[in-house]
């Protein structure tokens, strides 16, 4: 039977993927892509050449699945990656991951990079502690979410947008404005930086700058 492979790709430095990754992304016959232009650029930075792409997005899953589930029948071997990251982590993929592994196909993971363990390893936090992926873009969700979690006394881990992320802080100075917290943003990247402090003392920081890019994770000590 052929094989669906879960690649994790670099979130930033080119350098930072694996020989597995690449190995794996040489053999295989077909590769699904969140967005086919980034993925013909990431291809081309490491030599890969001449693999045909399709697209792969939750949007219109049921097609998608059905296109990937006969290309498996027909013995095609196919690696599935995000724009940036791991698939199915807040990002494309895992819908799909799930049907095919429901129906009994093989999957497996090639891992890699990660926003979520860079950030940790340098402000580690106590177990236990929840990863909420991207928070409700309405206000009055995002509150209940981060009050629900802040009230179980469990450390919290998110991503977050660069145009949500002063109102978020707002809402932790609100919700926990004792707690240290590090806002890591364009991890990898020319522009990495972390910043530690109290969600007032971020919100400072990041007022102070002109723009905010990249996209950005944070971790808070709820339970020190």
């Amino acid at each position: 039977m052929a094989t669906l492979y879960v690649v994790a790709t670099p979130i930033g430095n080119l350098d930072d993927i694996t020989l597995r990754a690449l190995e794996v992304l040489k053999s295989v016959d077909i590769i699904g892509a969140e967005t086919v232009s980034i993925a013909r650029k990431l291809l081309s930075a490491y030599g890969i050449s001449g693999k045909k792409i399709i697209t792969v997005r939750e949007a219109g899953r049921e097609k998608t699945y059905g296109y990937i589930k006969s290309l498996l029948d027909e013995g095609y071997d196919i690696a599935i990656i995000s724009d940036a990251g791991t698939p199915g982590i807040s990002d494309p993929g895992n819908g799909i991951v799930d049907t095919l592994l429901a129906d009994g196909y093989e999957v497996v993971p090639v891992p890699g990079p990660s926003a979520i363990t860079a950030l940790l390893s340098v402000f580690p936090i106590r177990d236990p502690w929840v990863f909420l992926g991207f928070l409700p873009k309405k206000k009055g969700k995002r509150k209940k979410v981060l009050e629900s979690f802040y009230v179980i006394d469990v450390n919290i881990v998110f991503y977050e947008t660069p145009y949500k992320i002063m109102e978020t802080l707002q809402l932790l100075n609100e919700i926990m404005p004792d707690k240290q917290m590090c806002l890591g943003r364009e991890i990898t990247k020319k522009y990495e930086e972390f910043i530690v402090g109290t969600p007032e003392e971020v919100l400072h920081i990041l007022e102070e700058k002109r723009e905010i890019k990249g996209e950005i994770v944070c971790a808070i000590r709820v339970n020190k």
